[in-house]
C-alpha cells in the first residue's frame, strides 16, 4: 500500500495541496510526459484543441468512452518548467501547478512539484486520487504500465489521512 505524501502549503492565493515525485527521465521527457496528448492518454487524460475557438478540452481515460470531455483553460506553459492550468470539471473548477525541475546530482531525475489550489475541494476524495494519477505518471515515465497502479490501493488506504489534514486547513 502506498503511503500518502500530501501536505499544505501557502501559495499565492490561499493553501494548496502539494504532492511531489521523482521522475526518472531527463526534464524534457517529463514535460511531453504533462503536456502531449498521446503521452498524458498513457496515465491520465488525453487533451484536444479547437483551433478555431482555441478551446481545450481533457477526457479522463478512466472514465472510457462514456467520458464527458471537461474544459481547462493554461495560464502559463514554460517549457519545460511550469504547467499552470484551470480546469473546468464537473466538480467545480480546479487550478492545478506543474513544476519540473532536474535534479543537480542524479542524471535522468525530474522532480515534479504538484499544486492544486483548495477551493471547493473535497480533499478525502481529490488527495488519493492525485496520488493515483502521479504514481501511475511515475510508472509510465519509468517504462512501466500506468496499469500496475491499482486505484483500490489509494482511495481506501487514504480518504481518512486526506480527511484530517483538510480538518487542520487553515480558515481565513
Amino acid at each position: 500500500m502506498p503511503d500518502p505524501a500530501g501536505e499544505f502549503v501557502r501559495g499565492e492565493v490561499g493553501p494548496v495541496l502539494q504532492l511531489t515525485r521523482e521522475l526518472p527521465v531527463g526534464v524534457d521527457e517529463a514535460w511531453a510526459l504533462l503536456t502531449e496528448s498521446h503521452l498524458l492518454e498513457q496515465w491520465i487524460a488525453r487533451w484536444e484543441r479547437d483551433l478555431d475557438t482555441g478551446r481545450t478540452w481533457l477526457t479522463m481515460i478512466e472514465g472510457g468512452a462514456e467520458a464527458a470531455p471537461e474544459e481547462f483553460i493554461v495560464h502559463e506553459c514554460t517549457a519545460p518548467r511550469h504547467l499552470t492550468i484551470e480546469a473546468r470539471t464537473s466538480a467545480g473548477i480546479w487550478y492545478l501547478r506543474a513544476t519540473l525541475a532536474e535534479d543537480a546530482y542524479r542524471e535522468h531525475v525530474t522532480g515534479l512539484v504538484f499544486h492544486q489550489r483548495l477551493e471547493n475541494v473535497d480533499l478525502g476524495a481529490v488527495g488519493p486520487g492525485w496520488e493515483y494519477y502521479l504514481d501511475r505518471l511515475v510508472a509510465v515515465a519509468a517504462g512501466g504500465s500506468a496499469d500496475a497502479v491499482a486505484w483500490e490501493d489509494y482511495h481506501s488506504a487514504m480518504a481518512g489521512y486526506y480527511s484530517e489534514l483538510e480538518a487542520t486547513l487553515p480558515r481565513d
